[in-house]
């Protein structure tokens, strides 16, 4: 079964240390949730100039069973303004993916960078309208006692809970016009939310990773809004 209420994070922990030793979905996942077209992205491949970022896909319990956490990021911000998004941000000089992703969750809500446990890491993934390479970095640790957002970068924060990643009742798709082009752009949904492009990519292969294997062969694709 898929992950939900039934499983504590020690259960999660067990089960993604196992399944990250094992090859990553990679790309075939990232594609489920790509906008489309989705112009100057080739599948697998990471541009010599692309610039390091990570991000930290962070597992926690909550009072309903475990969630990720996620932001909405600052209307104010000069990139991707107000979009859902995984904590992260840019590679500084000789900082290793890890401890980035970490520092700047500790940054922008609060979250102590010595209190997560990593587990590993997902596949890099390439977004052309940035031109940075984002490497995500997978943790689980405690929720605390309070989330202390960065008002200059965060506007609020989400707990999502992991079936929001499930399947049909939370992903969608939609149509959509940038410069006077056409379109389709998958998303989960939550609280009224919508998450897409690079974040629900990275969402998409990692929710393939918490599939057992009676999940294996359910490979729908989100229903149309």
């Amino acid at each position: 079964m898929f992950p939900g209420k039934g499983w504590k994070l020690s259960t999660l922990r067990a089960h993604l240390r196992s399944r990250m030793k094992l090859t990553l979905p990679g790309d075939a996942a990232h594609i489920k949730m790509a906008p489309r077209p989705r112009r100057g992205w080739t599948p697998g491949v990471l541009p010599t100039d692309a610039r390091p970022s990570a991000a930290l896909v962070y597992l926690f319990e909550s009072n309903d069973g475990p969630h990720i956490l996620l932001t909405k990021r600052s209307k104010e911000l000069p990139s991707h303004p107000g979009q859902i998004s995984l904590p992260g941000g840019t590679l500084q000089k000789a900082e290793s993916t890890v401890s980035c992703a970490l520092r700047e969750t500790e940054e922008e809500v609060g979250l102590d960078r010595n209190t997560p446990d990593v587990l590993g890491k997902l596949t890099p993934l390439f977004v052309p309208v940035s031109g940075f390479a984002i490497y995500p970095i997978v943790a689980i640790g405690g929720k605390p006692e309070r989330w202390q957002p960065d008002p200059r970068e965060v506007e609020h924060v989400l707990e999502v809970p992991l079936e929001v990643l499930a399947g049909e009742a939370c992903a969608c798709v939609e149509e959509r016009e940038f410069d006077g082009r056409s379109f389709t752009i998958p998303y989960y949904r939550f609280q009224g939310e919508q998450i897409w492009g690079a974040t629900a990519m990275v969402l998409a292969e990692f929710a393939d990773l918490l599939k057992t294997e009676d999940d294996e062969s359910d490979d729908s694709l989100p229903c149309r809004r």
